[in-house]
This record gives C-alpha cells, sequence and structure tokens, in this order.
C-alpha cells in the first residue's frame, strides 16, 4: 500500500541507507540554505537602510536650509522693528511708522516669492 513502510523497510536499522540520499537534507545543506537566506536578507536590509539613510540627510538639509532662511528672515523683522522702536521715540506714535515697516516688510517678502 505505501510501499516502503507497508514493508517494514523502516524498522531496519539500515533503512536510511535504503533511500535515496536526495530526500534527505544533511545539515551541511540545511546550514548553506540558512546563511545564503541570511545573507541576502541581511544584504537587502542593509541596501534599504542606506536608502532611508539618504531619504533622512536630504531632508535633514533641506530642514537646515529652511531653518536658515527663517532666521535671516526674523533678523531682518527684528531690526525693522527696531527702527518703528526709534522712530516712536524720536516721533511719537504715528500712523506713517507703523504703515512704513509694513510697507517695508511687504516688499521684502514679495521680492522673495517672485524669486
Amino acid at each position: 500500500m505505501w510501499g516502503a513502510f507497508s514493508l517494514g523497510i523502516l524498522h531496519a536499522p539500515d533503512a536510511i541507507l535504503r533511500f535515496p540520499t536526495f530526500l534527505y537534507m544533511d545539515d551541511f545543506l540545511k546550514m548553506d540554505v540558512f546563511f545564503a537566506v541570511t545573507t541576502l536578507a541581511v544584504a537587502v536590509v542593509t541596501v534599504l537602510f542606506g536608502i532611508a539613510l539618504i531619504y533622512a540627510i536630504r531632508i535633514l538639509r533641506t530642514f537646515e536650509r529652511l531653518m536658515r532662511s527663517v532666521e535671516d528672515e526674523a533678523e531682518l523683522v527684528r531690526a525693522d522693528i527696531n527702527d518703528v522702536r526709534k522712530k516712536v521715540r524720536a516721533e511719537g506714535l504715528k500712523l506713517s511708522a507703523l504703515l512704513g515697516l509694513a510697507h517695508k516688510s511687504g516688499k521684502r517678502i514679495l521680492k522673495k516669492t517672485l524669486k
């Protein structure tokens, strides 16, 4: 019915020798397959990690440029506000000083936007 099983060949001490050896993976072949698959997996993970690292560096550089731009703008706004404070101290609070600040800042922002 089941070939070797029904004939009782498996009960003999040398039953392993009667079956073809390609049916059994010896330990070294198992280790080779394991290490090949593991090596491939590590290589793929390393490449993916490298790609993610490249994107992270690009994002951080863009963030640094953005922060530098914001810092430069903050310096200019600080200078404009300082000018308005000087004018207010010299001339008192007038609407023309505040409008001058808005005009100066708006012109600079418009110029940077049109670049």
